[in-house]
């Protein structure tokens, strides 16, 4: 069954290692002003930005033309190419430097292990598409779409088994 992820009773903060930077109130009004001061417009600016980039994406899904490599996808729907997710944000799209490595770096580090500063742009972006809190996943957890689809096409699956040679029938 899918549905939109239930909105947690849990807060939002953002923790340097030493302090609090950014909690989340109780307070809808509170949290805007608190965002607003810290961040200015970098959240509503960002998610333009994100929204673009997710257009452009999405037009390989109704081109369905193949690309040979990497490279010539992200040229072919004007998607970055060779910037890290810094640069991309903040020296490319203005998007103020705390509000990128607060929150696009705690996005990048828990999907990739790695900061704004060393991954790819379009790394950075997936980041935070899967980040919001509108997503929509199945409910007993996303890996049950994976286990429906092996179980309804027959597969053989061998979970926790050595592959010692793949050949073709």
């Amino acid at each position: 069954e899918m549905c939109i992820r239930d909105r947690f009773k849990a807060s939002l903060g953002v923790w340097n290692g030493e302090e609090w930077i950014f909690r989340e109130s109780d307070w809808r009004f509170v949290n805007i002003l608190n965002i607003v001061w810290r961040y200015w417009l970098s959240p509503r600016n960002i998610n333009s930005v994100v929204v673009k980039t997710v257009d452009k994406f999405l037009r390989w899904y109704k081109e369905e033309i193949p690309f040979s490599t990497i490279e010539e996808f992200l040229n072919r729907y004007e998607l970055p190419t060779s910037q890290t997710a810094e640069d991309f944000f903040v020296n490319k799209h203005g998007i103020d430097s705390h509000f990128v490595h607060e929150f696009v770096g705690g996005a990048t580090r828990v999907n990739y292990n790695q900061d704004v500063s060393d991954i790819h742009a379009f790394g950075g972006l997936i980041s935070i598409v899967g980040s919001g809190d509108d997503l929509i996943g199945v409910k007993e957890g996303n890996q049950r779409l994976t286990e429906k689809i092996l179980e309804l096409s027959g597969a053989n699956v061998k979970l926790n088994t050595k592959v010692k040679s793949i050949a073709l029938d």
